[in-house]
């Protein structure tokens, strides 16, 4: 079973109504907690922390404790820490690639430290990163 990470900006999509992506962000997630894919679901400590933070912003208290139970639960996703190797990393894809932010760079060190080819994202900025996909739906 092939590993995909997701990227915050799906989760916040898919629990903000207001959101450009919010359809997609909405069917993507059902298709995940249905299972209803052949992937296997990984997110990284820092993707954690962006998308619980907005929510407990943006949305309130209760739906992050939610949110953040779901992230926590490992029959949905696989969660990664991001290691002081991936820091290392990362601080090198921060200074080459002015689009990504650092929590990005610290996502695609975490997905090639651990083999991950593909990412399900709405931010187009990953696509600048050779051999690592991107996509913004999933097919059943």
């Amino acid at each position: 079973m092939a590993s995909i990470m997701v990227d915050s900006c799906v989760f916040v999509a898919a629990l903000n109504s207001k959101d450009k992506n919010h359809n997609e962000g909405k069917t993507i997630m059902e298709k995940i907690l249905k299972k209803q894919t052949t992937y296997k679901f990984v997110i990284n400590d820092y993707i954690l922390d962006e998308v619980v933070t907005y929510l407990r912003k943006k949305v309130g208290y209760d739906i992050s404790i939610k949110v953040l139970n779901l992230l926590l639960n490992q029959n949905y996703f696989t969660l990664l820490k991001v290691t002081e190797e991936n820091l290392k990393a990362a601080y090198f894809f921060f200074k080459r690639y002015d689009g990504l932010s650092f929590t990005d760079a610290c996502i695609l060190s975490t997905m090639i430290s651990n083999n991950i080819k593909k990412i399900i994202s709405f931010d187009s900025n990953f696509d600048i990163i050779k051999n690592i996909e991107r996509i913004n739906s999933l097919s059943s």
